[in-house]
């Protein structure tokens, strides 16, 4: 059995700290949550408390998932380092596949990028996101990103996305590409996991 943990402080020494103590320890990985904006007034349901509340304060330090992923990339020498979850739907698929392939050759092949649709529609509405294809649109941009990891020439053509006449480096480390864990607790999100996945977060 592995075991991961959670990255939960904000300041930089907490993080190296308690990160080099879960590899010393033997933990398999390292996961960080993320979001990139809370509106305090919603009326969204987040899907995995009874009230449909979200848990945690509005004053909670979300880092930059990529951003702080890197930085334990750098104190530490194996234990991988996890998205958990990064919500696909809400950034350039070719942004988010170049920040995953960098993390992946810098940390010498460490990256599990864990993958979910999003559930706050409040949080889209402010990064000006749409929120009623996010579904298509998640599983188009892990197609596209899984097209521009593993071609030489890549070449995708969807509903929402398209890109041909390119190059993409650098490619990452792992092959065919970095494993993917999507989230969720619904019959789509499960089909999503066996369709697009390499494990599932429940």
């Amino acid at each position: 059995m592995k075991f991961g943990t959670f990255i939960t402080s904000q300041r930089p020494e907490r993080i190296a700290a308690n990160i080099r103590k879960a590899e010393e320890c033997g933990f398999e990985s390292a996961w960080i949550g993320e979001h990139l904006i809370l509106p305090v007034e919603y009326t969204s349901k987040y899907p995995y408390s009874p009230d449909g509340r979200f848990p945690a304060s509005f004053d909670v330090p979300f880092h930059d998932p990529m951003l702080a992923l890197a930085f334990v990339a750098g104190v530490t020498k194996t234990i991988k380092l996890a998205t958990g979850i990064f919500v696909v739907p809400l950034r350039n698929p070719i942004t988010t596949a170049k920040s995953v392939a960098s993390l992946d050759v810098l940390s010498n092949g460490r990256v599990i990028f864990g993958v979910g649709v999003g559930w706050f529609a409040e949080e889209f509405a402010v990064t000006r996101a749409s929120f009623s294809d996010r579904a298509l649109r998640t599983r188009e941009y892990i197609e596209l990103m899984k097209t521009l990891w593993i071609a030489e020439d890549p070449i995708y053509e969807g509903k929402t996305f398209a890109v041909k006449g390119v190059r993409f480096y650098p490619k990452p480390v792992q092959q065919p590409h970095p494993p993917i864990v999507v989230g969720g607790t619904s019959d789509l999100a499960i089909k999503r996991a066996v369709c697009y996945g390499d494990g599932w977060y429940a």
